[in-house]
């Protein structure tokens, strides 16, 4: 992150820099500078003698911001690899005839019967309706009362009232 505010300093200050230079020199210069990027490189390599500190400085800046992009998206990378890994060891198979769960339905949802919990699921904060394969969180009216299953957080749709 400090190389992103880094880069972005520094490159402000060379370009400022240099649209004053391009200003002092002619104000189609100056334009030319301000609405384009590439008119800073152009005036640049046309008066290279008074100005190569400030395109030494927006050099600087811009290879320093990507270079904070790229550390920061890497470690982003690495985090949402940790919690992909973390998923799959919560792997779990449950037995055939415990899949499912088969509630009285013409009962309003907060008059049904909560699934029975069995021994063999794991608690996985989410459950997935086979009927319609939306996924509910623990914090969802539906959660284990519509016929399903526990389920990790990546199946299923999301539901569309608690948002899986």
């Amino acid at each position: 992150m400090s190389y992103i505010l880094f880069g972005i300093i520094i490159y402000l200050f060379g370009s400022i820099a240099m649209l004053i230079c391009e200003f002092k020199e002619h104000i189609a210069w100056g334009l030319l500078g301000l609405f384009t990027q590439i008119g800073h490189f152009i005036f640049a390599i046309l008066r290279f003698g008074k100005c190569k500190w400030y395109l030494a400085c927006i050099v600087i800046g811009f290879v320093s911001f990507f270079h904070g992009l790229v550390s920061v998206s890497k470690e982003y990378i690495v985090q949402e690899n940790q919690y992909m890994d973390e998923d799959a060891q919560n792997v779990f198979i449950l037995p055939e005839n415990q899949k499912e769960y088969h509630p009285n339905s013409k009962l309003p949802v907060e008059k049904r019967p909560a699934a029975p919990v069995c021994d063999d699921w794991p608690e996985t904060g989410y459950w997935l309706s086979t009927n319609s394969f939306k996924r509910h969180n623990k914090y969802c009216e539906n959660y284990r009362r519509t016929r399903g299953y526990p389920c990790k957080k990546n199946e299923g749709s999301p539901c569309g009232k608690c948002g899986g």
